[in-house]
Formats: C-alpha cells, structure tokens, sequence
C-alpha cells in the first residue's frame, strides 16, 4: 500500500504525509495547540548548571532574591532594594544579562521568569515571577548555596563559568 500523498510536513524528525491542503492546515493547528509554553518547559540539569556557570554576580543575586520571594510576583522596587540598583534602568541592564547568556545557550528567556506590567493612577506597576519549572529546577538542585553566590573572579582573572 504505497500511496502517494502530495504534502510532506517534518516535526521532530518525522515526516507526516497528507492527501489535502486542508488536512496539513488541520495537522498545523494541532501542532501549534501542543506545543508548550516556554515558562512551562522542564529544566534539564546541565541546561540550569551551565546557564549559571555563565551568568555574572548581580543576575546571579537577582535569580537568588527571585528564589527567596517564591513564585509570587515581586515589584520592581523590591528587586532594585535588594540589589542596591539606583533606578529600573539599571535593573533591566541585569534582567538583559540572564536574558543574553539565555538566548546565547538557545534558552528562551520565558523560561526563566514572568514580566508584568500594568498601570495604577497612570503609573507603571512592573512586576517579576519566577516561572514554576524555573523554581522546580532551584528546588530538586537546592541553588543557591553559598559558594554560588561568591564572585565570579576567582582571584587568578578566570571566571567561574571559564573554569568549568
């Protein structure tokens, strides 16, 4: 039973073969519906162990405070304290830095936390959460220990990410 079918899709490896354009619509669509959101995406342990080989002091200490807090969401006020930052400013260039060495390991950002901004009175309500897969992976590899919030310069110029 050799039967030619004119539309060929790969997903994953596999070939899916369809008769219609109809029917590769309706495969397309049921393929969307199943994909997982990023923020929903279980960690592997090298993926959690190398991301924070390679990220500096400050998003290091901004993932732990992050930690502390839990899942709930945390005001950008709150981070900024805790991190002694002067303004948000300075508090997105530390959010870009998780994001960059993210993006640079092929890991979607949404993976590691939630942005939230509203508006109350015509100001800006900004707001960060963990994401529950993010914090099951902290959790089951009890992050962060003392060492892992120690500088990253090891005191011969190498960084800790360099010498993993």
């Amino acid at each position: 039973m050799d039967e030619k079918k004119p539309f060929e899709i790969e997903f994953e490896g596999a070939k899916i073969r369809c008769e219609t354009a109809e029917e590769v619509v309706r495969v397309l669509k049921l393929m969307k519906e199943a994909e997982i959101h990023p923020d929903a995406q279980s960690w592997k342990t090298y993926e959690f162990d190398n991301l924070l080989a390679r990220l500096q002091d400050q998003p290091r200490r901004l993932l732990a405070f992050m930690i502390e807090c839990g899942v709930r969401p945390i005001k950008d006020s709150e981070l900024r304290e805790a991190l002694g930052l002067r303004d948000n400013k300075a508090l997105a260039g530390v959010l870009s830095g998780i994001s960059k060495v993210a993006q640079a390991m092929n890991i979607d950002p949404r993976r590691i936390y939630r942005f939230a901004l509203d508006y109350k009175e015509g100001k800006p309500n900004r707001s960060y959460q963990l994401t529950p897969a993010f914090h099951a992976a902290v959790k089951l590899i009890d992050w962060p220990k003392a060492e892992d919030m120690e500088s990253s310069d090891e005191g011969d110029g190498t960084t800790r990410a360099e010498k993993w």
